[in-house]
């Protein structure tokens, strides 16, 4: 079906339901209890409008996934066939569906394209899913693109820095994020995300601060000190590949 007639149907039917939620609370202290089949029958339209909304999601979801599969504007029929092939057993069928239901529920088309991307490369190479991929596959299902965003800037401090790594209490990298034009609790939540997916380690640190007079140590200070994994460095890599 056209894009372009779901949308606009779509706006359609939101005008609708803006004007028969309007006209519900502006009138229901006067409903009487006979009503309540009509009310039943408008409660399933509000389902049907989400039900079109949520297909008109994953479709621009699903669209984004292709346009990582393939190199081209439409996947060819030689990719296709390639993709069958590829499914020669139970365990990559299972792969196959799970992939395609993690793009039509993640919150990021931009994940979807590098999703895409991703099982492009395994099915042309006919090669096992890496640990790498899979990492990348589970922290691309919980990004949003806001989060995307973020991991570019944060991987991008990381290559700006000699020993590419992070440490929580050096002001460098809040400077740097300012700069970028980015929030710093926002990339801090992102850096976090990227902690519990495994594309990025966190570890704790004990820093030492020298009495600048006799260069004793005056104190011990906890930092901690964020380093990219190698599935962290392949997110990046995809990132670039796919230019989102």
């Amino acid at each position: 079906m056209d894009t372009g007639k779901l949308l606009g149907h779509t706006s359609e039917i939101w005008k609708k339901f803006e004007s028969h939620i309007g006209n519900y609370l502006n009138s229901k202290e006067n409903i009487p209890v006979p009503n309540a089949m009509e009310l039943l029958g408008d409660l399933f339209q509000v389902i049907g409008f989400a039900k079109k909304a949520t297909s008109i999601i994953m479709q621009k979801r699903y669209e984004a996934f292709l346009k990582g599969f393939s190199s081209e504007t439409d996947p060819t029929e030689k990719q296709l066939e390639r993709l069958i092939e590829y499914v020669n057993d139970e365990t990559k069928a299972e792969f196959i569906a799970d992939t395609i239901s993690k793009v039509l529920f993640t919150q990021s088309k931009k994940a979807c394209t590098i999703m895409g991307s991703i099982l492009n490369s395994i099915v042309n190479t006919k090669e096992e899913l890496s640990h790498e991929q899979l990492v990348c596959f589970e922290a691309l299902a919980n990004f949003s693109d806001t989060d995307i965003d973020n991991y570019r800037v944060i991987h991008e401090f990381f290559l700006h820095t000699s020993q590419k790594q992070l440490f929580f209490n050096d002001w460098t990298y809040r400077t740097y994020f300012e700069k970028a034009g980015k929030s710093e609790v926002s990339v801090l939540m992102t850096l976090e995300k990227s902690v519990v997916n495994n594309i990025i380690i966190k570890t704790p640190e004990l820093g030492q601060l020298l009495n600048e007079l006799d260069s004793t140590i005056e104190n011990l200070e906890i930092d901690v000190r964020y380093r990219l994994t190698p599935p962290g460095e392949l997110l990046y890599s995809l990132m670039n590949r796919c230019k989102v």
